[in-house]
């Protein structure tokens, strides 16, 4: 093999060399959202289980926190499972963007019509060699989309784990309501058996009967509405958590805790944001995007530049090699209009990550400030309302057992002492949601509810209307 043939040679094992080396490993980057999503929610977690089913039997067989119920939510929320496929999506454009182009290889046979008569045959390969100069960069803007793309699937699934602790409060104050509920229609159903025996006995007339058959109907017709809110917000939860709401018992504290306790500061919060948010880290993210881009097409200011071998035998069988060289020269198109473009969205990325950070600031203010209002209605009404209202129900008692009061008096006191209990167990639901919206807001889970005791609580068969009936 002469020199000629061998400098053909050393330029296809080159392209092939570079060719093959350019895939990166196999890593479409889930560690990493396991990672960003373990640290902002405080929940230790994986996002795939080799054993979904018996892990989330197993979170099912107890009572369920709502740490457990996030847990089962990223094992089995379908929408999140397709979703996850975006970074198997990116991963594959990583690699693709490592890759060099293929080289052109051309051949031409040309027969003469006349003397001498061999075969004029032409070989040649060629490689774009700006493809070579401009793969660390393209590489470079691939792993930045794949970068984002990891923060984008990280917000999907904070957002569902907002979701499905929004969810799980305020299916946890149905429950506590219902509860409540079905006390106030015990106690209005004594109330009406009492005024059914006065009412036969000629003590109180029928408009005074009446009046109570209403405050009872009124009990038992919120008892059907709470039940309706049950199986709503049984069937919401049981969607965010992807499982079947027919075939699942959920079994959850039916209590509302108290009241979380935020002690950070406005200024601490904001901060936290600034740093926490994923949507402002996505906006970062692209920006530096636009720039890396900005500097590959000044590099791509030619459009190829070709290197390559061509051989060709004569007819007289003389054999000419020699290299090649195709340059697409940048007369009338340099790249300006796409530079021009690029430079316009990067101002606009900087100015639309600007008014981002102002929408985050603002989004922190008014949820520290709705989330402490309510803290405040909460501790108003438990320190004075709920207060008196024990007092008077123990004071109601007291004037009974005396015969200083009858007996309506006393059903009335302990009628306002549910009621009393059903308002603060609602305000309390609205403290943990205004909690969950100042978490979205800073980007972090802030606090979790104390862990209560489980006794064996089964979900309330709620009574039907024949099960409280008139008397």
């Amino acid at each position: 093999m002469n020199y000629k043939n061998l400098f053909l040679v050393v330029t296809l094992a080159g392209t092939v060399v570079l060719t093959g080396c350019s895939a990166p490993a196999s890593n479409n980057g889930i560690e990493k959202v396991n990672k960003i999503v373990s640290v902002q929610t405080g929940i230790d977690y994986k996002l795939f289980d080799e054993e979904i089913e018996q892990t989330v039997q197993s979170l099912l067989q107890d009572e369920l926190s709502v740490t457990d119920a996030v847990k089962i939510a990223l094992l089995k929320n379908p929408s999140l499972q397709a979703t996850l496929e975006e970074l198997n999506i990116a991963h594959a454009d990583l690699i693709q963007a490592g890759l060099l182009s293929n080289p052109v290889f051309a051949a031409s046979v040309r027969f003469p019509d006349g003397p001498p008569s061999g075969t004029n045959t032409e070989f040649s390969i060629a490689q774009n060699f700006l493809d070579i100069l401009i793969r660390p960069l393209r590489k470079k803007l691939a792993g930045m989309q794949l970068e984002q793309t990891q923060l984008a699937m990280a917000q999907e699934i904070l957002n569902l784990v907002a979701d499905v602790r929004g969810a799980y409060f305020s299916l946890q104050g149905t429950y506590h309501s219902f509860n409540l509920q079905e006390e106030l229609l015990n106690e209005n159903q004594a109330a009406l058996g009492l005024a059914e025996r006065q009412y036969e006995a000629g003590n109180i007339n029928e408009l005074e009967f009446i009046s109570f058959q209403k405050a009872f109907q009124k009990a038992q017709l919120n008892v059907m509405k709470t039940q309706s809110q049950i199986l709503e917000g049984r069937g919401q939860l049981c969607g965010l958590l992807g499982l079947d709401c027919r075939k699942t018992e959920l079994k959850i504290p039916q209590t509302v805790p108290e009241r979380p306790a935020i002690d950070l500061t406005l200024e601490q919060l904001q901060d936290m944001a600034i740093s926490n948010r994923i949507d402002l880290s996505i906006a970062y993210k692209e920006t530096q995007m636009i720039q890396e881009a900005i500097k590959m097409t000044k590099q791509g200011m030619f459009e190829s530049i070709d290197v390559g071998v061509d051989t060709e035998r004569d007819t007289d069988r003389t054999v000419l090699t020699g290299p090649t060289l195709n340059i697409g020269l940048p007369i009338f198109d340099r790249k300006q209009a796409a530079i021009a473009r690029k430079e316009a969205q990067l101002r606009q990325s900087k100015k639309q990550t600007e008014a981002l950070e102002q929408s985050v600031l603002l989004d922190v203010w008014t949820a520290f400030n709705q989330t402490h209002l309510k803290a405040q209605m909460a501790e108003h009404y438990k320190e004075s309302v709920v207060k008196l209202q024990q007092r008077t129900m123990e004071l109601s008692q007291n004037y009974y057992e005396n015969m200083l009061i009858g007996p309506y008096a006393l059903l009335s006191a302990k009628q306002e002492e549910i009621e009393t209990r059903l308002e603060y167990a609602d305000i309390l639901s609205q403290c943990w949601l205004a909690n969950i919206q100042l978490e979205n807001a800073v980007g972090k889970t802030l606090s979790q509810p104390t862990k209560q005791e489980k006794p064996d609580i089964q979900e309330p068969a709620v009574p039907m209307q024949n099960e409280h009936h008139a008397h």
